[in-house]
């Protein structure tokens, strides 16, 4: 029993120690983009050596202004950070809780971490089962649809129409009254040999209703999660990882707790025993 509490301990403090630098490194990335503004993110993705098809680099830099304006970003932005903050915190008091075997700060712990847990689970159900029908989120994309080519977020938009093949936020027709004839070159695929040209309508052929990507965005983005070969498997896969951990965690701080809650009715019980000599079996067991 000893040598099982000590690997479980061993591997809750891993795990602590894996969600703790994570969120620092989180935080410290929120704290950056709040602290040296765009001009410093850009900065970071060029020197990355990044290319964006396209677009150049001051175009690059006024989408990044320009997104970093939008209430839409800044909340998410603070939202993070006061998770990352509680995250660490956590990793504190589950740390001790884990050295000590102190059974309130493991079953606060684990109290928190249920409630976590509930709410990761509504938010992979959100992200599988809503359609975004009437959603502030669906009336900001469809307004930045209906102001494709005088803004900066127009990018955004070819990134993520070239990049997962598809087309609109719910099918091509999303397109007709803003672009129609034509729809974003993004639309389409590209051929051949126009992949080295950097497109525009003078150059590559134009994009019409016949050659646009069947696929809409919201259905390519649930079916490319978990691809690896895309961004958006790359951010999937994070987020699987982080779930896999978190449950992990969770059984592993319960499992302690229980430990913990055990260890202290017995001391309960030995102070008992010491301090009242003449008790009787069931007035032990009473307290």
């Amino acid at each position: 029993m000893p040598g099982c509490l000590r690997l479980v301990q061993l591997l809750f403090m891993a795990s602590l120690l894996v969600a703790f630098i994570s969120s620092a490194v989180i935080f410290g990335f929120d704290v950056d983009f709040f602290r040296n503004g765009p001009s410093h993110l850009h900065s970071i993705i060029v020197s990355a050596g990044v290319e964006y098809k396209d677009v150049d680099s001051a175009k690059l830099l006024q989408a990044i202004h320009e997104a970093s304006s939008n209430v839409w970003i800044h909340m998410p932005l603070y939202v993070i950070g006061c998770i990352c903050v509680v995250i660490m915190i956590m990793c504190f008091i589950g740390g001790f809780g884990s050295i000590l075997l102190c059974y309130t700060l493991l079953a606060g712990y684990v109290i928190i971490k249920f409630v976590a847990l509930v709410g990761l689970a509504f938010a992979v159900l959100w992200i599988f089962g809503n359609n975004l029908k009437e959603s502030k989120a669906e009336k900001f994309l469809m307004e930045k649809m209906s102001e494709y080519g005088d803004n900066t977020f127009s990018y955004i938009i070819d990134f993520v129409q070239s990049d997962l093949h598809c087309c609109g936020l719910r099918s091509a027709s999303d397109w007709d009254e803003i672009t129609s004839p034509l729809y974003p070159l993004s639309c389409c695929p590209v051929p051949p040999s126009e992949k080295d040209v950097n497109c525009s309508e003078e150059v590559c052929l134009p994009c019409f209703g016949d050659r646009t990507f069947e696929k809409p965005c919201l259905t390519a983005f649930r079916q490319e999660m978990f691809d690896s070969s895309s961004w958006i498997g790359f951010v999937g896969s994070g987020l699987l990882a982080i779930i896999i951990i978190v449950v992990f965690n969770f059984f592993l701080a319960l499992y302690l707790c229980l430990v913990a809650r055990k260890k202290r009715e017995k001391e309960q019980r030995s102070h008992g025993e010491k301090s009242c000599p003449w008790a009787t079996r069931n007035d032990l067991e009473l307290l």
